[in-house]
């Protein structure tokens, strides 16, 4: 049994343009929780096609109070046109609620919404369970390093020096790029476990083949190839030429995401521009090809300035349009701010996005009259589309973040 009744058309479009189900929405609504109080009084605004789930049943019962059926989760397993259905939580673990939905093939950037925030019983997110942030920053002496920030204590610390480009969790530990040396594998405590030893490259981005966790591709800038490296040996087992020929950062390729069948990369300029100085508006996102051995076999954005950082969760490819100040979704933007955005974390429902101090004003100035300068971590709430900010005055180039 669903329902259909629509009791107010204007908070019904407040709504339906909040999760973007269109003026005549085929989208179910699965309201999910045990809190039939706030259940009811979303109901009493609201719903078209919306079924009740309640975590804490076993079996299906018929709820006298909201006058319809209450259902147990298990209907969720093999859910018939899951695509098509939208879930609004009404329960106080959201976060644990949105990891259950998740595993269970929701899609947290357009099918999990936070039903508290949208009655209005509250303005802010629950606190997130992140306890920790590690980041790297960029540049000699005391702005580049290792960091890192407890939350439990509103408290930073540098656990490493040097001048640091990506990193990334490997194994029980770290990998990361610091460009004075090459790429370096830290254990837990940041103490040195192996090293790479790799100079004049201008090394940006790396990414751990997923089919073979001891190779590495890595970025290697200053000729615009991709080198792919055994970890195990230390030596470059092969690159890819993805332009066909080495040249001297024509495409400044920056970062770099590989999947199993796939290799991302971000560029500044596809037609080979950075030399010349000639790049802005010509960034892209391109996909090569594995089997190839880099050919391009999708170019899914261009028109971008100075775009960094690729990631991915589940289907989805997000990364910045870093001068452009913004972080997209596959084609379509997820979020604005006002700085120079690079390093990107999703845990599933908060998205950590990375600030440094504004640069290159003068390319952009035509575009914005307010430009942040202050560097620091944006925590992005996707179902409230909410942010709160952690500033980092001793580091002002952040490149890469990991939230544990």
């Amino acid at each position: 049994m669903s329902n259909s009744i629509i009791y107010n058309k204007k908070y019904y479009d407040k709504i339906a343009n909040f999760m973007n189900l269109g003026e005549k929405s085929d989208f179910e609504i699965l309201l999910y929780g045990h809190d039939y109080n706030h259940i009811s009084q979303f109901i009493s605004f609201i719903f078209l096609n919306y079924k009740v789930i309640n975590p804490k049943i076993n079996d299906t019962q018929f709820n006298e109070s909201l006058n319809t059926f209450i259902y147990p989760t298990t209907i969720l397993d093999n859910y018939p046109n899951k695509q098509k259905t939208k879930v609004i939580i009404f329960e106080e673990n959201y976060y644990e609620t949105v990891n259950f939905l998740i595993s269970i093939g929701f899609n947290p950037f357009e099918q999990i919404y936070d039903g508290l925030i949208m009655l209005g019983v509250k303005d802010e997110p629950n606190l997130d369970k992140t306890t920790r942030l590690v980041f790297t920053g960029a540049g000699q002496g005391d702005v580049g390093g290792i960091f890192t920030y407890n939350f439990d204590h509103s408290k930073f610390d540098k656990v490493v020096e040097g001048d640091f480009r990506d990193l990334k969790p490997y194994k029980n530990g770290y990998l990361a790029i610091d460009d004075n040396v090459g790429l370096i594998q830290y254990d837990n405590q940041f103490r040195k476990i192996n090293e790479i030893i790799i100079k004049n490259m201008d090394l940006h981005g790396f990414d751990i083949d997923p089919k073979n966790e001891n190779i590495v591709y890595l970025v290697e800038t200053a000729t615009d190839i991709i080198g792919i490296y055994n970890l195990s040996t230390g030596q470059k087992i092969d690159e890819l030429l993805f332009s066909g020929e080495k040249s001297i950062d024509k495409h400044h390729i920056n970062d770099i995401l590989v999947t199993e069948q796939s290799v991302y990369l971000s560029l500044f300029s596809l037609n080979g521009l950075f030399d010349r100085s000639a790049w802005q508006g010509d960034g892209a996102i391109i996909r090569l090809s594995r089997e190839k051995k880099g050919l391009i076999e999708e170019v899914l954005l261009h028109g971008l300035d100075g775009p960094h950082t690729i990631i991915n969760f589940a289907d989805d490819i997000i990364f910045c349009d870093s001068l452009n100040r913004r972080v997209f979704r596959n084609e379509k933007i997820l979020c604005e701010f006002n700085g120079f955005v690079r390093g990107l974390y999703f845990n599933g429902h908060s998205l950590f996005v990375a600030q440094s101090k504004k640069r290159r004003i003068i390319d952009t100035a035509h575009k914005f009259n307010n430009n942040a300068i202050q560097s620091g971590i944006h925590i992005y709430h996707i179902s409230s589309k909410t942010s709160s900010f952690i500033p980092t005055p001793f580091t002002k180039n952040i490149y890469s973040i990991i939230a544990e």
